[in-house]
């Protein structure tokens, strides 16, 4: 494990020490029926229309314009073409399949060779019309054509609320160093939101410790940088030989406010009129429902401490564990794996899909290979830090940190089955949450638990949240706090059962390490 400070096995953690989709609503040239499309790319632009041209495979080009912004005229309440595939062929005939958004299908076919036709956007566009009816040829090209997959609007939009993130260490004194210069390490952050007076950043736990550090292992000077603030912090040397960092104007002193080893998320505050006096327009992030095996991962990050910087991939693998050594403690951690590059300095930078909603903190990879990469899921990152947020809020200075119940039961999955919705066109693994243990008085023996029982769902507070992995309960429990009342669903046998409203004391709530 590599932890960019410190060497250790396999995985490393990316914190550094010391593009694309096009919809188009207008065509000159439409395309020849002998001919397909190898590219389009936007070759211009005045106002709200922007022009593009489309390249034939035969050489020639044809150009098309789009009216955008507020003045565009979207098509709503259609089934789209979610994408089209060839699913078959004979040698002189392909049969393609139309995959359509409410789940349906249809196939045509298409003669190739000398004496065939390559498949045209007319042939789709007549598909179309016969089976929903009328839409103009524009409209067509505009909604339902993708070429590729251009995310820089996303992109763009998203590093307006991204940061670079510095924390400073005092350095170890020995016989030979009496006066050692400070260590800094560095990551990346999101801008998680802001407020009239204060702001909330969000970056990974490691990012902000030092596990050797002498004294506490969380830093107490932290900074960061907007996107765009070019400058970064230097270390100086005064008459007497000692080694100060000075983080010039574009610094904006960070306070920690709290955070949790087990989940490698920490929380940081700034004071708002200093995030918007170094960029007006920084913005909090958008948090996704869900991500999926397949989604545009984007990753903005500090890699090797140079500024902020974009790499783009998918989502490998929807959940996995990691073993990684987090403030001096080896434990294992869920994942979303994704073969997005990520270098040294990624760490706590934000993950986003082709909408610019953050599914995750990039947070470790793999340093043999650069496609196994990992990132820490949106469910845990928003559960966390509104937990971490809770508790520095509640007016006791004792509470600082991740709290959650035990409900005294040991849960494992089993019979798992991926489930496709056909109206999403993507799907998730499900499986059964089956009790193995449970603990003597515990709050699930109070309930009438039994091993055996199959958990199914969890209320709170009238929420009901349907428990489809076994790593969902411990989900849940983050959003628990003192007076809340949870009720568990489970099956025993034939039978569907729920047991007796419980209601969380302030007791029953534990400091998370």
């Amino acid at each position: 494990m590599y932890f960019m400070r410190k060497t250790f096995k396999k995985w490393f953690y990316i914190v550094l020490s010391g593009v694309l989709s096009l919809g188009f609503s207008a065509c000159d040239n439409l395309v020849p029926k002998t001919v397909s499309i190898e590219k389009v790319e936007k070759t211009g632009s005045e106002g709200l229309v922007d022009t593009y041209t489309i390249f034939y495979t035969d050489g020639t080009t044809g150009t098309f314009t789009i009216t955008n912004g507020q003045d565009g005229v979207d098509a709503e309440g259609l089934v789209s073409i979610r994408s089209i595939e060839k699913t078959a062929t004979n040698g002189l005939v392909d049969t393609y399949t139309i995959y359509f958004t409410d789940g349906s299908t249809t196939t045509f076919e298409v003669e190739n060779g000398k004496d065939g036709d390559d498949v045209s956007v007319d042939a789709l566009y007549q598909e179309y019309v016969e089976r929903y009816g009328d839409i103009s040829y524009q409209e067509f090209l505009s909604l339902y054509l993708s070429f590729g997959a251009d995310n820089s609007a996303t992109i763009n939009r998203c590093l307006q609320s991204t940061a670079r993130v510095y924390a400073e260490f005092a350095g170890k004194v020995t016989e030979e160093n009496k006066t050692p210069a400070p260590a800094v390490y560095t990551g990346g952050a999101v801008i998680y939101q802001i407020g009239e007076e204060s702001s909330y950043l969000l970056t990974n736990y490691h990012v902000v410790i030092d596990d050797e550090a002498d004294g506490a292992p969380v830093s107490d000077i932290i900074h960061c940088y907007l996107y765009g603030s070019y400058n970064g912090p230097n270390k100086e040397t005064d008459e007497s030989g000692a080694v100060t960092v000075n983080y010039g104007d574009g610094a904006i002193a960070c306070e920690y406010v709290g955070g949790s080893a087990t989940y490698d998320m920490a929380v940081l505050k700034v004071n708002t009129a200093d995030l918007l006096a170094k960029n007006p327009q920084a913005t909090a992030v958008t948090f996704a429902d869900e991500y999926y095996v397949g989604q545009t991962a984007i990753a903005i990050g500090n890699p090797n401490g140079d500024g902020i910087s974009v790499t783009q991939g998918i989502v490998s693998v929807g959940d996995e564990f990691v073993t990684l050594t987090i403030g001096g403690e080896t434990r294992s951690y869920r994942s979303l794996r994704m073969d997005t590059p990520l270098y040294k300095g990624n760490s706590g930078g934000g993950l986003f899909n082709a909408d610019g909603e953050l599914i995750g903190i990039t947070n470790a990879g793999d340093l043999g290979d650069q496609n196994i990469n990992f990132a820490v899921p949106i469910q845990i990152v928003k559960r966390t830090t509104d937990n971490i947020l809770h508790y520095a809020n509640d007016g006791d200075v004792m509470t600082r940190g991740v709290y959650k119940i035990t409900l005294g039961i040991t849960v494992t999955g089993q019979n798992s089955r991926y489930v496709y919705d056909t109206a999403k066109g993507y799907g998730s693994i499900k499986e059964e949450v089956l009790i193995k243990e449970i603990t003597e008085n515990s709050i699930a023996a109070q309930m009438g638990l039994q091993v055996g029982d199959v958990l199914t769902a969890i209320t709170v507070d009238g929420e009901i949240i349907p428990i489809n992995r076994y790593f969902a309960v411990g989900d849940v429990l983050l959003t628990m706090r003192t007076g809340a009342q949870f009720s568990l669903t489970i099956k025993r046998g034939e039978q569907t059962l729920t047991t007796l409203i419980y209601t969380v004391k302030k007791s029953d709530l534990a400091l998370t390490a």
